[in-house]
């Protein structure tokens, strides 16, 4: 996440655009944020980590459809704004 950051932001000061900066940091990263601290919740509570778990095992793509919904897989370097 940091090197994405950096090729954010490296990307929107040679536009002169780093005053965007923040706006485009919480819209990149937000979202894997979140998902961060859901997954932590989550795996803390006995009862949702065993039926995540079972989940998981029964249903492994879900790994990547959250990876994908939380933005994990954007690229930084692909141009958003």
């Amino acid at each position: 996440m940091a090197m994405q950051a950096s090729a954010l932001l490296a990307r929107l000061l040679i536009a002169h655009r780093g005053e965007d900066y923040a706006r485009a940091w919480r819209r990149s990263f937000a979202p894997r944020i979140r998902a961060a601290s859901l997954y932590a919740h989550l795996a803390m509570n006995d009862a949702a980590r065993i039926a995540a778990l079972g989940l998981l095992g029964a249903v492994p793509s879900l790994i990547a459809l959250g990876a994908r919904l939380s933005g994990k897989l954007a690229s930084a370097l692909a141009p958003s704004a």
